[in-house]
């Protein structure tokens, strides 16, 4: 089959940001089957961590206060997660994306229990690190019509990769709606959470800094055939309020878009397996790695655990660019000027909102401002019942779980 080029170039206009029209570009048989196993070694010979552990930034701007100890096991209170030192609590890098999860169960509309919910939501991703396999998948990826797509986006800007990873999904398991991680030439990725920066690029107050991206999606698995695999990729081009779109999970074929200022997320991948998502703890090492023989396996702190075929798995590998507009703009993203960090976002937010973010004891309080104000995502799933009894304390909570563990 020929390659098939679907170009969608409708304007968003509630992303109130200085880029060029975003759109949403599909390619099928885009490699050669020796092009796919060379990334599918790149895969094999990796470990893989979970989600969760890829969105807190390593430096002291990994909170806006929130801050706690941990407690004597060392876990975490809900809606927070053990930093990368390893040494405090602080907000889930993505509490944007966890908060809609937990209220709606959804794109899916899953009814679950937070930490079902948690263990369905969160699978493995790790960047590819080796300085010569990112150069093999380069040349890979300058020999697809991938490239094309990719300039074709980017117009008369210049495009550089920046980073490339791998993703992975268990039967059972979803990526919820989300918006990815803007870049700006004025604040480096480590000085604020990944939730505040994507508050930050949607409330546009930062818009003559934010640096256009553009990301590949490139599936490995994935059937044609098969009406019951799930795993769709799908997404809203006109804002959160307008009409849902998807593509199918198709091996060897690709998804061109840009990430930060369109919604987007994947239903649950097979959905009719019969298999439930692990059970994964926010606060354990959780890891995926090849174990030979097309086999993957789960392992917890350091601990194997179930073991699954290569063929059981949604694997996908993402590569994502920036679209520079002009060599100056390359130069201010090069060099950082500015330096901005966390506590410089919130007073630009309270400035915008009219209300101070910065200095108020109630951390929670100004998180939620900023998202209530500055994210918007789509409507889903309705409410997610199955998280009612945890929101109710002491005996009464503990009844409602054991009534609710029969329907959730």
């Amino acid at each position: 089959m020929n390659t098939l080029l679907v170009f969608f170039s409708i304007l968003i206009s509630y992303c109130n940001c200085n880029v060029s029209p975003v759109g949403v570009q599909y390619l099928e048989n885009i490699w050669s089957d020796e092009m796919m196993d060379k990334i599918r070694e790149v895969f094999r010979e990796s470990t893989i961590t979970d989600m969760a552990a890829d969105d807190i930034p390593a430096s002291q701007f990994d909170n806006i206060g929130e801050s706690l100890p941990l407690d004597p096991n060392g876990r975490c209170p809900a809606e927070y997660t053990v930093n990368k030192q390893g040494t405090r609590c602080v907000f889930i890098g993505r509490i944007d994306v966890a908060t809609e999860y937990v209220k709606t169960g959804g794109i899916s509309r899953q009814r679950k229990s937070i930490e079902g919910l948690y263990s369905a939501a969160n699978p493995f991703i790790s960047k590819v690190q080796n300085g010569a396999r990112r150069e093999e998948l380069a040349e890979i990826m300058a020999k697809s019509p991938v490239s094309g797509a990719l300039e074709n986006t980017c117009q008369e800007g210049i495009l550089r990769n920046v980073v490339m990873t791998m993703l992975i999904m268990l039967p059972g398991q979803t990526v919820p709606v989300h918006y990815d991680i803007p870049l700006f030439s004025d604040l480096p990725k480590a000085n604020a959470p990944a939730w505040l920066q994507v508050a930050y690029a949607l409330s546009g107050l930062n818009k003559d800094r934010e640096i256009r991206q553009v990301q590949t999606i490139t599936y490995l698995t994935g059937n044609a055939s098969n009406s019951n695999q799930g795993g769709d990729f799908v997404y809203w081009l006109e804002g959160p309020q307008g009409p849902m779109e998807s593509f199918p999970v198709v091996a060897n074929s690709a998804i061109v878009t840009d990430g930060v200022h369109v919604a987007h997320a994947v239903k649950v991948w097979q959905p009719e397996s019969g298999h439930s998502a692990p059970k994964l703890n926010k606060d354990d090492q959780n890891e995926i790695r090849y174990i030979g023989d097309s086999k993957w396996q789960i392992f917890i702190n350091g601990v194997g655990e179930k073991v699954y075929e290569e063929s059981e798995l949604r694997m996908s590998f993402i590569s994502r660019y920036i679209c520079f507009r002009d060599q100056e703009e390359e130069n201010s993203y090069t060099f950082q000027s500015g330096q901005k960090n966390a506590t410089s976002v919130l007073e630009e937010m309270s400035e915008a909102l009219e209300t101070d973010l910065v200095t108020g004891e109630n951390r929670k309080t100004a998180r939620d401002t900023i998202l209530t104000n500055y994210l918007q995502y789509p409507a889903t799933g309705g409410l997610n019942y199955c998280v009612l009894p945890e929101l109710v304390p002491g005996t009464a909570g503990s009844v409602l779980k054991f009534i609710f563990s029969y329907i959730c």
